[in-house]
């Protein structure tokens, strides 16, 4: 009841943004409904977030981070640093967000934030990862 009452003291615009958020957070992320909806709104996730350190900080698949070096760095560069720690490629990704590198894509987004949403790897259960990153990082171990 307290959150009825909250809610009617609201007005309708503010209680339709609430409505929004929780709809948005109830959706299955990366189900065809999202992905739909994502497509038909034209949701742009480089407009409402930002890679922070958190981001890197949860980023543990070293093939899929290869493959956003590969992506916003280049092949070659993913192909250079194939062996280095994960730490390093890290380090790549930030200096091509920050500008101390070239990136090879402007306002880059990990493909897991794009619409529709995809992966870097076929283990990710997203259609079209990163072709030919898989290979070298299998090759490399």
């Amino acid at each position: 009841m307290e959150v009825f009452a909250k809610l009617v003291e609201l007005d309708e615009s503010d209680v339709l943004r609430v409505l929004s958020f929780l709809m948005a957070d109830s959706l299955a992320v990366g189900s065809p409904l999202v992905e739909v909806l994502a497509q038909s709104f034209e949701t742009d996730i480089a407009a409402a977030w930002t890679i922070d350190d958190t981001f890197f900080d949860l980023m543990r698949d070293k093939q899929a981070i290869n493959g956003m070096v590969a992506e916003i760095a280049g092949e070659t560069a993913a192909k250079e640093h194939i062996t280095a720690t994960a730490k390093v490629q890290k380090s790549i990704i930030k200096a091509c967000l920050d500008g101390t590198r070239t990136p090879q894509i402007e306002n880059w987004v990990p493909r897991y934030m794009a619409a529709p949403q995809q992966g870097y790897t076929t283990r990710s259960g997203f259609p079209d990862p990163v072709q030919g990153i898989e290979d070298i990082a299998i090759a490399a171990e």
